[in-house]
């Protein structure tokens, strides 16, 4: 007998962004996943949902503190078995093959034009990359 599970389902716009989006999505949960951090099961992936089981002892943004733990927690177990490898001026490919973007290309403005987000090769000021 195949047991039941209460499911949410998160959507994603049916498009080819969309659907780019949702396999993304769900390749970011399968490596964190991967590291034993503490994320709901994953129990179908289709081209623009994901379906999760659903987590009934957490409501937000009430219980926010109760939330806030398995994030902190989640952080801890992604730095201490893989993202203490990664810089911030660069994207990480993470071990299960998933590419995280770099932090700094999306937040670094161009004095010139503050409205365009510029490439840098440097870390910005007062962000401290690993060499």
């Amino acid at each position: 007998m195949t047991a039941y599970h209460r499911r949410w389902t998160k959507h994603y716009p049916d498009s080819p962004e969309g659907r780019a989006t949702c396999r993304t999505a769900a390749a970011h949960h399968a490596w964190l996943a991967s590291l034993g951090a503490p994320v709901p099961e994953l129990l179908a992936a289709r081209p623009h949902t994901l379906e999760f089981e659903h987590i009934t002892e957490v409501h937000a943004p009430q219980d926010l503190p109760t939330l806030a733990y398995p994030l902190g927690d989640l952080h801890r177990i992604a730095h201490k078995n893989e993202l203490h490898r990664a810089r911030l001026d660069r994207p990480y490919r993470t071990t299960t093959g998933v590419t995280i973007p770099d932090f700094v290309t999306r937040r670094h403005h161009s004095p010139a034009d503050p409205t365009s987000r510029a490439r840098t090769n440097s870390v910005a000021p007062g962000c401290h990359g690993r060499a």
